[in-house]
This record gives structure tokens, sequence and C-alpha cells, in this order.
């Protein structure tokens, strides 16, 4: 199953496609802090001709050796905040780089004319370019002002971060216009001091969390189909604030994971969903942002099993060109995406009998946190009418007999922080809930264990019957379906439990598949990494 489909895509999907990449561009950190920086020299330049700003030599800095200069010297500092993710430790670098610039700029004038400027362009970009497409969107005229609030008490590598942002623009504007030298000391200081900042970031960022291997044989299928159901940015900590009692049900009868499951690192959309349909970290994938440029470098389940993907544009972002990606225009459809995807979910499982694997992402709750922030009463009530979506779409599942050969794995790519999330720096981020129900699913089942997101491709491929995808690093969460082999059985034991899940009849029309990996063991490893 191959090629991309869906409303958005039209002359009006290419449009909001050409816009989602623009809005990326500006509100990813790397490619802002460079973009804002060129701004920023331009509007320096056009005050220094208007004779408003002094301290600058124009014709010094466009020599050619001053122009490779600071061409190489901000590929140099832009690689390095690169090479340690903009993690938040890059902040120490601010007091070293302030300590510095009196020396390099020879006075007050520059220096406040520079943070003004660059502090303008960030307020006016912030209010159109982040704030603005939820005024389309959701008609929330509020939500530019309160954007740019949250963004005083937001930690992340997007524009959504008023303190990474201007701190990596200054750094960069600076290095421009005063090119330090690190055989003087006030170069050494300001380029010291990033340098130092840049060595503590690599070292305090995160990594994936990853389960040990556990990957038995797989075999014959046990659901026809799996629905992994994305509420995208539902955070397992700020969804318990809400009143959820849909959800809360299904946790109670089927089989769930009390403490959730961890996200990958970075937690954004395009490098989750990634590590959902390969079983792979970003580190492996190398899908590590939500920019341009970023490709899914391995095999996923969409390759090889007949799939579809619904959601935002962020899907087709993230998914390879072949993959089957419904996508709605979320700024014709606005409050009404969820609604839409559902339907086009429910009309495909009645008459798309081929498909086996079908992944959908529920945006709402995602762009209500961006548009008014998490910890909010508007987050609140998405949560709460999300609720509401996911019981009538489980009571049309029931009525139709979908679940008697389909297998939902309930989850969300990433939770929330403030206005953003990316760095894992709090459990409103990293944990998100997870209920399994349907085909082959444990009533009543309690992971004792938090699983990883990454576990989900594995456990898919082994409900179906195929193999796992070739990198996958996960595990199958065994002990939420019936008659699985768990870590630690007894060959007997596992013996037996192949025997009850080969007697149990599955949907006509799906043959056994010949287990992928016929070495791999019913115990317990840690991959290397």
């Amino acid at each position: 199953m191959s090629g991309q489909s869906g409303a958005g895509s039209g002359g009006r999907g290419v449009l909001e496609n050409v816009a989602a990449r623009v809005l990326y561009f500006h509100n990813t950190i790397d490619t802002h802090c460079l973009l804002m920086s060129a701004l920023g020299i331009g509007a320096l330049a056009a005050l220094s001709a208007a004779g408003v700003v002094d301290g600058l030599d124009w014709g010094a800095m466009t020599r050619p050796a001053a122009l490779l200069y600071a061409a190489i010297l901000v590929a140099a500092i832009v690689l390095a905040l690169k090479w340690c993710d903009f993690y938040p430790p890059i902040l120490l670098a601010a007091a070293p780089v302030a300590a510095s610039l009196p020396w390099l700029a020879g006075g007050a004038d520059l220096i406040l004319t520079t943070l003004a400027v660059n502090l303008t362009l960030f307020v006016v970009t912030h209010l159109a370019l982040f704030g603005g497409p939820y005024v389309v969107i959701f008609g929330a005229w509020s939500s530019p002002v309160r954007g740019l609030w949250h963004s005083f008490f937001t930690l992340a590598p997007t524009t959504a971060s008023f303190w990474i942002c201007q701190l990596c623009t200054n750094v960069v504007t600076f290095a421009v216009l005063l090119r330090p030298r690190p055989d003087r000391p006030a170069g050494l200081l300001f380029l010291g001091g990033i340098a130092c900042a840049v060595v503590v970031a690599r070292l305090a960022r995160p990594r994936s969390v990853l389960s040990p291997m556990f990957l038995p044989p797989t075999g014959r299928p046990i659901a026809r189909r799996v629905l992994l159901l994305s509420v995208d940015g539902l955070s397992l900590n700020l969804m318990r604030r809400a009143r959820t009692p849909f959800i809360d049900r299904l946790s109670r009868e089927w089989a769930s994971a009390p403490a959730g499951a961890v996200t990958v690192y970075r937690a954004l959309t395009n490098p989750a969903f990634a590590s959902m349909m390969t079983g792979a970290p970003p580190e492996v994938h190398t899908m590590r942002d939500n920019n341009l440029g970023r490709r899914i470098a391995v095999e996923g389940l969409p390759d090889y099993v007949p799939a579809r993907i619904y959601g935002s544009i962020h899907m087709r972002h993230f998914a390879k060109p072949h993959w089957d990606v419904r996508v709605v225009p979320i700024t014709r459809m606005g409050y009404e995406t969820d609604e839409v995807l559902v339907q086009w979910l429910l009309d495909d499982l009645e008459d798309e009998p081929g498909l086996r694997l079908f992944v959908v992402d529920l945006s709402t709750v995602d762009m209500t946190a961006h548009a008014f922030g998490a910890r909010t009463a508007h987050y609140t009530r998405a949560v709460e009418e999300t609720d509401r979506r996911l019981e009538r779409l489980f009571a049309a599942l029931e009525s139709r007999r979908v679940l008697a050969d389909t297998t939902v794995i309930l989850t969300s790519d990433h939770g929330q922080s403030c206005l953003d999330h990316s760095y894992l720096l709090n459990d409103d981020e990293k944990y998100v809930p997870l209920v399994l129900c349907g085909a082959g699913v444990r009533r009543g089942a309690r992971l004792r264990y938090r699983p990883s997101i990454v576990d989900y491709a594995a456990s898919i491929a082994w409900l179906l019957g195929v193999r796992y995808p070739e990198d996958v690093m996960g595990r199958v969460l065994a002990e939420a379906f019936e008659g699985a082999p768990v870590p630690g059985w007894t060959d007997d034991a596992a013996d037996a439990a192949a025997d009850a899940v080969a007697a149990r009849p599955v949907a006509a029309g799906l043959g056994a598949a010949a287990p992928d990996r016929s070495e791999a063991a019913v115990t317990t490893h840690v991959p290397e990494r």
C-alpha cells in the first residue's frame, strides 16, 4: 500500500504543507537562530546607515577575511549547539558571554541596540508565526499573547521558549558583529563560555529509555487488524487532572500500564511516530525533530504491512513518501479535525478489508496545549472532549463488531510541559497513557513496569503474526496478551502458550506467518547500544 491521500491532497493541502514547513523552519531553534540573526544584522545595518547606532565598522566587517572568519565562527557555534541538542544547560553560557561583550563591543550602545532588535524580532515573529496559526485554526485571538507569556516559562528547542531562542540568536548575532578571537582574553571568555556550556549540556541531555529486548518468535496472527490510536500531546499526569470516565473504564476493564509509557528523546511528534513504526529510538531511525530534511533511515511496519496513517500534516512529514497517509487540513477543519479522522477511520475499517494496520493521530489536545498552555482549563476541556469522542468511536467499533478481531492500542506520542515538549524535563512531558483492548488482550491485565512507546512496533508485529522490523529494539508487551510467552518462562510454558494461541480461531483470509527470528529466546536481554 503506498501513496499519499486525503482531503489535504489538493491545492489547499499543498498550501498547508508549504505553510507548515515554513513554520517549522522558523520555529525550530537551529534554523530560527540563523534566520533571526540574519534579520537582526540587516536591521542593525539599516540603523547604522541611518546614524541611529554607532560602533559598527561595516567596511571592516565586509572584507573577505572577516566574512570568512565570521562564517566559520557561526558554523562552529551552531554545530556545537546542535551537538548538545540546544539542551537547557547552554543557558550557562549567558554569564561569560555577557561579561565579555563590553570589552568586545567597546561600549554599551551596540550591545543594548542589538539586544533590543533581537527582542523585537522575537516578539513580532512569535506573535505572528507561533500564535498566529492558532488564531486561524481556533479563532483564538488571545492565543498569540498567551503564547508569548508562556514562552518565558517554557524550555524547548523551539520559539515556544523565550530564553533558549534569545540566547542562541544573540550569541550568533554577536559572533558575526564582533568576531571574537580565542587568542584575546575577551574572545576567549566569549568562546570558552559557550564551549563549556555546550559540554555540560551534552553530558546532561537524556537518551531514549528502552525496554530490555524481548522478541518471541512471531507466528499465527492473533488479530486481523491493529488500530494504534494516539491522542497527540496527551500527558498521563495532566489527563488525571481531567474527568475521563471512558478512558478510566477502559483502563480498568482491559490491559493497561498504571505508570504509563515513556516517550522518546526528543519528545516531538515526528521522532515519536517514527519510533512507534520502526521499533527504534531516534538515535537509530535518525528522525530527531520536526524540521525540514528529516527522513526515517530504517525499516518500518508500513514498509511491508498494509497500513494507513491518519492525521494532520505532521503525519505526512514523518512518513516515508510511499506510505499511505490521509491528511486533514486543520486550517479548514479546526476543532472538527478529529471528528473527520474518526469518520475516515470507521469508513475504511468497513471498506478496506485488506488493511491490517491503522494509525490515527488525534490532534486537538496537542493543538490546544500549544495555543493556550498545558496546565490550563482549555487543555483540560480538550482532554475531556476527546474522552467523549473516544467513547463514541468505541461504541461504533463495538456495534460493527470490529473489536472481535481487532486490537486497539490507545496511547500518545508525547506529553506536554507548559507550551511545548521535547527535552523530557518533567513527568508531564515524559509519560503518556497506555491502554490495550480488543482481540487477544487479557482483560484486567496490568503492566507492572513502564514500557516505552518504542515497544509498540514489536507488539504490533507479534499481534499481526508478521516479522519484526529489521532494526527493532523494543519488546513485545506480552503480559497484556492472552497466551503470550513472557520473559522468564520455561520452554515448556512457552510451548503451551504457543499451542493455546495456535488453537484460537482467526478471521478468514489470514494465513500463518513464518517466525521471523527463530533464534529469538524467550528471555530478557538488553541490546547493545
